[in-house]
């Protein structure tokens, strides 16, 4: 067992506030600790030791069998007197070592042992190598390993077992040693030398560990000894607390008279409400009359609900007839020609009930864009067929320079219901929302205003578009230059101009919008007026504007997306951007409120856009405004 640490005050820096009988219990506990943790790393060492001295046991009889198996005389051979010395004499050399790391470890005897049959093992193992200089380094490797140990003494005994080895082999048997057979008598010191030079740096590493091993003991034994003066100021706590129980018992029994004495006063209050149950009883008797008549009325109604059924029946066999005769419709092919007028070119897209073509109008030889109907297999087709004949009625009652032109409208001698519209040319402000990330005021301006102008006019025309969102603003290149169009009123919804709408899912219980931008109590399935497409709307240039929408379901589902446009308010849009003017920012977030009450219509949206944007950029024309687009025909 190593030499004890003296934990003095100089040496600790005791803290004055420390009385002297704590000092001494918190020395004692130290050395107490300290010589458990020497002790743990004494154990820990031996044992590492007893499995490397195996391991190198191991290795020097391989060693040896591979270095010089055999000895030769002339053609005779035999197994050579190294591979014999590296198995028993090397197994003499660990045995007792390596049973007192089993049995004993910990012990100073052991680690004294431990120590000698490692040098002994690299005295073999040099010596079944012939001398060669690569061997020696398992010395000093050896002496390092021996460090662990954190114990001077025994790199001391190490050092003695080589010097010793060196020495009597380097004077009878140099070769063995130094491989050569004539050596100076001398030649043991220099490596002695070596030795002595690494076991110098490797003490004082062990002093300081030692040093190190002793504040972390003394550090522990104050921790312990603040925690017991903690559990003392507990206990002292706990015993006032006691005392405060006592204190709140006697409170309590006050209380109970306190409280005999609200019981008088209850029971006059429940004399009151015996009364009141009273008057309670005879409504419940007028109820039971009132219910009496629902039940009569459930038996009306549930004669009415037979009655529908059978019709629902019957209308579900009209649809799955009318189905049969869509699906037998063959699809729009280019080259086509449609009541000998437009021939159709060239499919631009196609979406769940329609396909739209870069067509020719052949008796004015011009380019046009044509939608044809295209049934579907969800026994939606007759639903498709009136959303897809409402896009050009939707789209005909709204006369604007930004909104698409449908130009004609059929069904061709083969029973396939087309729309023949003006021809856009450009992308989608969808596309440039991706490519850009987010717009500036200036562009956000010129591309809105338009919107909101065409929405205004459908809104006097009774027309919800009820899917604004950037895929459906499209940026049309003129060769004046670019017009913003509204396009894909397939979904659109015709009203009163004075009431409201309860229609938000379709025959086929399909939601009808992008519930992205879809207004709160379309989202809800509440009634909803024009203003919806202004929720929509601040969706939008909100987007524009930071780069990203407010309400995100990310990997959360519908169910979270739709939560945060009921209940959450969007975040400030100076998050995003910190130059957004505080005018604009008003505008947006009025746009996005819950109730549509305190929205702004359409035609207000566009006066405050066109009066922000000529006091921003008093410069620029907002009458005749420049708007970026969607590309140009959704066939859904």
């Amino acid at each position: 067992m190593a030499k004890p640490i003296n934990f003095s005050n100089a040496q600790l820096n005791i803290s004055s506030s420390i009385d002297v009988e704590l000092h001494s219990k918190m020395v004692s506990r130290a050395e107490e600790l300290f010589q458990q943790q020497q002790q743990q790393v004494f154990e820990r060492t031996d044992r590492l030791f007893g499995k490397l001295l195996v391991f190198e046991w191991i290795v020097g009889i391989i060693t040896a069998i591979w270095i010089s198996p055999r000895a030769w005389d002339g053609l005779d051979s035999q197994i050579h007197l190294h591979v014999w010395a590296a198995l028993f004499l090397g197994l003499i050399i660990i045995s007792f070592p390596v049973y007192l790391s089993v049995y004993q470890p910990g012990k100073t005897v052991t680690r004294h042992c431990i120590a000698i049959a490692q040098m002994l093992s690299s005295a073999l193992l040099i010596h079944l190598s012939g001398g060669r200089i690569e061997t020696h380094f398992h010395v000093f490797g050896s002496l390092a390993f021996l460090a662990f140990y954190s114990d001077w003494r025994v790199l001391l005994t190490a050092s003695i077992v080589v010097g010793l080895d060196h020495f009597i082999r380097g004077v009878f048997w140099p070769a063995s040693v130094f491989g050569v057979n004539f050596a100076s008598n001398w030649r043991w010191l220099e490596h002695s030398g070596w030795i002595a030079f690494e076991v110098f740096f490797l003490t004082i590493a062990c002093s300081r560990t030692v040093k190190d091993m002793a504040g972390m003991a003394y550090q522990n034994a104050q921790l312990e000894t603040i925690n017991s003066k903690i559990e003392g100021k507990v206990q002292e706590r706990t015993a006032q607390l006691n005392k405060k129980t006592e204190e709140l018992a006697y409170q309590n029994a006050q209380l109970e008279a306190i409280n005999s004495n609200i019981e008088g006063i209850v029971r006059d209050r429940t004399a009151q409400l015996d009364k009141k149950t009273e008057e309670l009883a005879k409504k419940n008797f007028q109820l039971a009359n009132t219910i009496n008549e629902l039940k009569k009325s459930k038996e009306s109604i549930e004669q009415t609900n037979q009655e529908l059924l059978k019709t629902n029946q019957e209308l579900i066999d009209s649809n799955r007839r009318a189905d049969r005769i869509f699906s037998t419709l063959a699809e729009a092919l280019p080259g086509k020609i449609l009541d000998e007028k437009y021939r159709l070119d060239s499919k631009i897209g196609a979406g769940g009930f329609g396909a739209v073509y870069r067509a020719t109008h052949l008796g004015l030889n011009r380019p046009i864009a044509v939608k044809v109907f295209r049934p579907t297999e969800d026994n939606a087709s007759a639903e498709n067929l009136e959303r897809f004949l409402l896009e050009g009625i939707s789209t005909c009652r709204v006369s604007h320079p930004n909104a698409v032109s449908v130009l004609d409208a059929g069904i061709s001698i083969e029973g396939m219901a087309y729309l023949v519209m003006e021809l856009l040319e450009g992308w989608s402000l969808g596309t440039e929302l991706k490519d850009s990330g987010k717009l500036s005021i200036k562009r956000c301006l010129n591309i809105l205003i338009p919107v909101a102008d065409v929405l205004a006019e459908a809104h006097r025309n009774g027309i919800i578009h009820r899917d604004i969102k950037p895929e459906n603003i499209f940026l049309h290149q003129t060769k004046e230059g670019e017009v913003i169009k509204v396009v894909d009123f397939g979904i659109a919804k015709l009203v009163d101009k004075n009431e409201k709408t309860y229609r938000n899912i379709t025959g086929t219980g399909n939601l009808v919008g992008t519930p992205t931008y879809m207004s709160p109590e379309r989202l809800s399935n509440k009634p909803y007026d024009g203003r919806s497409d202004i929720y929509s709307l601040g969706i939008l240039l909100y987007q524009m504007l930071a780069g990203c929408v407010p309400f995100d379901d990310g990997y959360r589902g519908i169910v979270s997306l739709i939560m945060m446009h009921l209940k959450q308010s969007p975040p400030p849009l100076k998050e995003f951007d910190p130059d957004i003017p505080d005018e604009l920012e008003k505008i947006v977030m009025k746009t996005l409120e819950k109730n549509p009450e305190d929205r702004l219509t359409a035609l207000e949206l566009t006066k405050v856009l066109r009066e922000f944007n000529n006091n921003k950029f008093p410069e620029i024309d907002t009458d005749l405004p420049r708007v970026c687009h969607l590309n140009v025909f959704r066939a859904g």
